[in-house]
């Protein structure tokens, strides 16, 4: 199918080695980069209410759109990493059965979109 892209290990001559590590070495930084997503929202202080000279009415939305979005790059270096590890273990640093396994985020993502597109006027 035209519509697909599809990698020949063989072809290109990767061979999967027992021994490398590195798709484990990114997922072990994607678990560290996961305990940063809670510091990364409470990290932030809210401003104080001004009671002096500014009638209770301190404006504290970009205090939210700050932390929305810290936590967004976190969530999405995360992902990043973890596709990194994918690809490491697609390449050879992974086992051979590890090639063929999608994340069942990764499944629900494909099959949304294809609902999606499904439903899309013509």
């Amino acid at each position: 199918m035209a519509s697909e892209v599809r990698f020949d290990r063989d072809a290109v001559g990767i061979k999967a080695q027992a021994a490398w590590t590195d798709n484990q070495m990114f997922i072990n930084i994607a678990d560290g980069i996961g305990e940063l997503s809670l510091a990364a929202v409470s990290g932030v202080t809210t401003l104080p209410i001004d009671t002096v000279g500014g009638d209770g009415r301190t404006d504290n939305d970009g205090i939210a759109k700050l932390t929305g979005r810290a936590g967004l790059l976190v969530d999405t270096m995360r992902s990043v990493t973890l596709e990194f590890s994918d690809a490491c273990s697609t390449l050879g640093s992974g086992a051979e059965t590890a090639i063929g396994n999608m994340d069942a985020a990764e499944s629900q993502v494909t099959q949304d979109f294809a609902f999606m597109m499904s439903s899309k006027p013509q």
